[in-house]
Protein backbone atom coordinates (compact mmCIF):
# COMPACT_ATOMS: atom_id res chain seq x y z
CA UNK A 1 0.00 0.00 0.00
CA UNK A 2 2.78 2.44 0.73
CA UNK A 3 4.54 1.68 -2.56
CA UNK A 4 2.11 3.74 -4.59
CA UNK A 5 2.41 6.99 -2.57
CA UNK A 6 6.17 6.43 -2.33
CA UNK A 7 6.56 6.02 -6.09
CA UNK A 8 4.27 9.01 -6.68
CA UNK A 9 6.42 11.22 -4.41
CA UNK A 10 9.66 10.03 -6.03
CA UNK A 11 8.33 10.88 -9.50
CA UNK A 12 6.98 14.19 -8.23
CA UNK A 13 10.38 15.09 -6.69
CA UNK A 14 12.16 14.22 -9.94
CA UNK A 15 9.72 16.39 -11.93
CA UNK A 16 10.13 19.33 -9.54
CA UNK A 17 13.94 19.04 -9.63
CA UNK A 18 13.84 19.04 -13.44
CA UNK A 19 11.53 22.05 -13.46
CA UNK A 20 13.72 23.85 -10.90
CA UNK A 21 16.86 23.22 -12.98
CA UNK A 22 15.10 24.63 -16.05
CA UNK A 23 13.99 27.69 -14.10
CA UNK A 24 17.51 28.25 -12.76
CA UNK A 25 18.90 28.14 -16.31
CA UNK A 26 16.20 30.60 -17.41
CA UNK A 27 16.97 32.82 -14.42
CA UNK A 28 20.68 32.77 -15.28
CA UNK A 29 19.87 33.79 -18.87
CA UNK A 30 17.51 36.53 -17.66
CA UNK A 31 20.10 37.83 -15.17
CA UNK A 32 22.62 38.02 -18.01
CA UNK A 33 20.11 39.85 -20.25
CA UNK A 34 19.22 42.24 -17.41
CA UNK A 35 22.89 42.97 -16.79
CA UNK A 36 23.60 43.57 -20.49
CA UNK A 37 20.53 45.78 -20.94
CA UNK A 38 21.32 47.77 -17.79
CA UNK A 39 24.86 48.39 -19.05
CA UNK A 40 23.55 49.47 -22.49
CA UNK A 41 21.03 51.81 -20.85
CA UNK A 42 23.71 53.39 -18.66
CA UNK A 43 26.00 53.86 -21.68
CA UNK A 44 23.19 55.44 -23.70
CA UNK A 45 22.23 57.77 -20.86
CA UNK A 46 25.87 58.79 -20.43
CA UNK A 47 26.18 59.45 -24.17
CA UNK A 48 22.99 61.55 -24.08
CA UNK A 49 24.28 63.61 -21.14
CA UNK A 50 27.56 64.15 -22.98
CA UNK A 51 25.75 65.37 -26.10
CA UNK A 52 23.50 67.63 -24.05
CA UNK A 53 26.50 69.14 -22.27
CA UNK A 54 28.29 69.77 -25.56
CA UNK A 55 25.11 71.40 -26.74
CA UNK A 56 25.11 73.42 -29.86
CA UNK A 57 24.32 77.08 -29.44
CA UNK A 58 22.46 78.40 -26.43
CA UNK A 59 18.74 78.73 -27.10
CA UNK A 60 16.85 82.01 -26.95
CA UNK A 61 13.15 81.54 -26.16
CA UNK A 62 10.47 83.40 -28.08
CA UNK A 63 9.47 85.06 -24.80
CA UNK A 64 13.02 86.42 -24.43
CA UNK A 65 12.92 87.72 -28.01
CA UNK A 66 9.62 89.51 -27.35
CA UNK A 67 11.00 91.05 -24.15
CA UNK A 68 14.14 92.15 -26.04
CA UNK A 69 12.04 93.80 -28.73
CA UNK A 70 9.90 95.47 -26.10
CA UNK A 71 12.55 96.56 -23.59
CA UNK A 72 15.71 97.05 -25.66
CA UNK A 73 14.37 97.92 -29.10
CA UNK A 74 11.50 99.89 -27.48
CA UNK A 75 8.88 98.27 -29.71
CA UNK A 76 5.38 98.78 -28.35
CA UNK A 77 3.95 95.25 -28.06
CA UNK A 78 0.51 96.54 -27.00
CA UNK A 79 0.37 98.64 -30.17
CA UNK A 80 1.18 95.56 -32.24
CA UNK A 81 -1.67 93.68 -30.53
CA UNK A 82 -4.03 96.54 -31.44
CA UNK A 83 -2.84 96.43 -35.06
CA UNK A 84 -3.55 92.70 -35.19
CA UNK A 85 -6.91 92.80 -33.38
CA UNK A 86 -8.66 95.37 -35.51
CA UNK A 87 -12.38 95.99 -35.09
CA UNK A 88 -13.01 93.81 -38.16
CA UNK A 89 -10.85 90.91 -36.86
CA UNK A 90 -12.40 91.09 -33.38
CA UNK A 91 -15.89 90.89 -34.91
CA UNK A 92 -14.91 87.87 -37.00
CA UNK A 93 -13.40 86.15 -33.97
CA UNK A 94 -16.48 86.89 -31.85
CA UNK A 95 -18.69 85.39 -34.56
CA UNK A 96 -16.61 82.46 -35.85
CA UNK A 97 -14.17 81.72 -32.96
CA UNK A 98 -11.64 80.05 -35.32
CA UNK A 99 -10.39 80.55 -38.84
CA UNK A 100 -8.22 82.68 -41.07
CA UNK A 101 -9.23 86.29 -41.36
CA UNK A 102 -7.77 88.77 -43.83
CA UNK A 103 -6.74 92.24 -42.95
CA UNK A 104 -5.10 94.81 -45.26
CA UNK A 105 -1.69 93.18 -45.76
CA UNK A 106 -1.80 90.15 -43.49
CA UNK A 107 -3.91 87.17 -42.45
CA UNK A 108 -4.73 86.35 -38.84
CA UNK A 109 -5.04 82.67 -37.98
CA UNK A 110 -7.22 82.01 -34.94
CA UNK A 111 -8.09 78.85 -33.03
CA UNK A 112 -10.67 78.99 -30.24
CA UNK A 113 -10.41 82.79 -30.02
CA UNK A 114 -6.59 82.70 -29.73
CA UNK A 115 -4.46 84.24 -32.46
CA UNK A 116 -1.99 81.47 -33.25
CA UNK A 117 -0.02 83.02 -36.10
CA UNK A 118 0.13 85.86 -38.59
CA UNK A 119 0.69 85.25 -42.28
CA UNK A 120 1.57 87.79 -44.89
CA UNK A 121 -1.02 88.01 -47.65
CA UNK A 122 1.13 86.04 -50.10
CA UNK A 123 1.46 82.94 -47.89
CA UNK A 124 -0.59 79.94 -48.96
CA UNK A 125 -2.65 77.45 -47.00
CA UNK A 126 -0.04 74.69 -47.38
CA UNK A 127 2.65 76.65 -45.51
CA UNK A 128 3.79 74.73 -42.40
CA UNK A 129 3.62 77.90 -40.25
CA UNK A 130 -0.13 77.99 -40.76
CA UNK A 131 -0.71 74.78 -38.83
CA UNK A 132 0.27 76.20 -35.43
Amino acid sequence: MQEQPLKFLQVRITQLKTKLNGLLVTKKDLDKDISTTTRQLQNSEQELRKLQNESIEPIVSEHAIIRYLERVQKIDIEQIKKEILTVKIKALIDTLRSGRFSEKNFIVQVKNRVVTTILNSEETIGNSDTNR
